[in-house]
């Protein structure tokens, strides 16, 4: 069938993946996929994300925020004409809309047009979780949220708690379809197979010689918990004292990452490397040994952790509901107390001396996610859900 993707969003960081990775699920179902997004969205998929979190700006930066914002709305003029220009252009069976904040343009084209909509939130800014950014419309904000639930056919949601936020906004609990985050099984596959051959070459270029090496991919953001993880790297250097860290990311807190590596004198044991395509992960993962998740928050799924899993680096990753939803304990990973100092540090030194467990661990994540969080299978289940909404004529003319 075709499918028209629609969404308003910069396609880069972890948002980027999500849409080329599904897309590409659906296409390998036999479906047609048009993306409709900003003109501008040339960007190759990866982690690269300078952007600062807004939360963290002072309020001499609340003019520009409130230009940003005052564009975000009149954009919906142009969401809803080029949804409404694709709809009939295209034809497709559905849309396929990623929600953003002050954005229900393209929904509203849907629904003028009456075709079912599935409306992936990956977070709600309006919703009992608030926004981590400076509002300057509140009511328009939770106006679009509102208009944006209510007009979907199918709201997939990433996690448990984001589906009991839509819920208490009003979606019938029926609309609502809970998808974590998932992996791609061919990257992966492929990984696998180039890493005998690339790992000693990755290692040797980022002068990587420990067989532990502790890693993080991701933005360097506050809100990632790298305030948290520098904090904590002197005690973890000191209960692992053969690890090396691998960091790959760019963001806010890079600058500040830099400065502590230096001023420290850990440049031997801390290797910090700019973002890469989303491609070249995998390779990077296949020469860690555990993957660092330092801070997450209380609704998201994080796609890194299943990453981490799918190549066989252990996830480390912090005590809140959406992190059980994909990970147990001492099963598939290690769980330590949110921001709990101690507990970070021991979870990593217990992998550092259980090699035993270590592997346990490795290979239980690597089947889990390998059978069960699968983009391919999160397209299925989309397609399952959207079914009742679509028109049939086949199906109508045998019934009449």
């Amino acid at each position: 069938m075709r499918i028209l993707y629609h969404h308003r969003t910069r396609g880069d960081g972890a948002e980027g993946i999500h849409i080329g990775e599904i897309v590409s699920a659906f296409e390998s179902l036999g479906n047609q996929v048009k993306l409709a997004g900003p003109w501008s969205k040339k960007k190759k998929l990866g982690l690269a994300r300078n952007q600062t979190n807004l939360a963290t700006k002072k309020s001499s930066f609340r003019l520009a925020v409130l230009f940003k914002q005052t564009a975000e709305l009149l954009y919906n003029a142009i969401s809803f004409f080029r949804a409404f220009f694709w709809v009939l252009w295209f034809r497709p069976a559905f849309m396929y809309e990623r929600y953003s904040a002050f954005n229900c343009g393209g929904i509203l084209a849907a629904a003028l047009l009456r075709l079912p909509v599935v409306l992936e939130v990956n977070a709600t800014f309006a919703g009992k979780f608030g926004c981590r950014f400076h509002v300057c419309y509140p009511n328009a904000l939770k106006f679009c949220e509102r208009i944006s639930l209510a007009n979907a056919s199918v709201v997939v949601v990433v996690s448990n708690a984001l589906r009991n936020c839509v819920i208490d906004q009003g979606v019938e609990p029926h609309k609502v379809l809970v998808l974590p985050n998932a992996i791609n099984e061919l990257k992966c596959r492929r990984a696998e197979q180039a890493a005998e051959k690339n790992s000693p070459k990755l290692r040797a270029i980022l002068g990587i010689e420990s067989e532990f090496v502790i890693g993080f991919v991701g933005s360097l953001r506050r809100w990632h918990g790298i305030d948290f993880l520098i904090q904590a790297i002197p005690d973890i250097i000191q209960a692992c004292p053969t690890a090396q860290f691998l960091i790959i990311g760019s963001g806010e807190m890079e600058a500040e990452f830099n400065d502590f590596v230096k001023r420290e004198k850990l440049s031997s044991k801390i290797v910090l490397h700019p973002a890469v395509d989303h491609d070249a992960v995998f390779d990077y993962l296949a020469i860690m040994t555990i993957g660092l998740m330092p801070d997450s928050n209380q609704f998201g799924s994080p796609m890194k952790i299943l990453e981490y899993m799918s190549m066989g680096v252990v996830p480390v990753a912090p005590d809140v509901e959406p992190i059980h939803e994909i990970m147990e304990d001492r099963v598939n990973g290690m769980i330590f107390q949110q921001r709990n100092h101690f507990a970070f540090v021991e979870a990593i030194s217990t992998m550092y001396e259980d090699r035993e467990l270590r592997l346990k661990l490795a290979n239980n994540g690597m089947g889990y996610v390998k059978t069960h969080r699968l983009w391919r299978i999160n397209a299925e289940k989309t397609l399952e859900a959207i079914d009742p909404y679509l028109r049939h004529p086949k199906k109508r003319k045998s019934i009449d």
